[in-house]
């Protein structure tokens, strides 16, 4: 009978230990989903930031190869800034 209630309290003790490290693995599994969202945010920012100065990329390369006056591609280049934050402000609404 001792035999009986010795083990009975070991495996107590087993349980109270796997109950202790399961809620351990439950608190890291939270952060861990916290952390992956906001790596997931940042990802998606970066890649917006990304799209926007291959976007200046363009207008760039587009005003440098338009030949006239510096003037001329300076207006056109301006045009186009104008163009793509209107397009920018327009996908920024569609986001919300």
């Amino acid at each position: 009978m001792a035999d009986l209630v010795k083990t009975l309290e070991q495996l107590q003790q087993k349980m109270q230990k796997l109950m202790v490290m399961h809620s351990k693995l439950q608190q890291q599994h939270a952060v861990l989903i916290e952390e992956l969202e906001r790596v997931k945010v940042e990802s998606e920012s970066r890649n917006v930031k990304i799209l926007e100065l291959e976007d200046r990329i363009k207008v760039a390369r587009l005003a440098a190869s338009i030949s006239g006056g510096s003037e001329k591609a300076l207006d056109i280049q301006q045009k186009i800034n104008e163009f793509a934050k209107e397009i920018d402000r327009c996908i920024a609404l569609l986001a919300k």
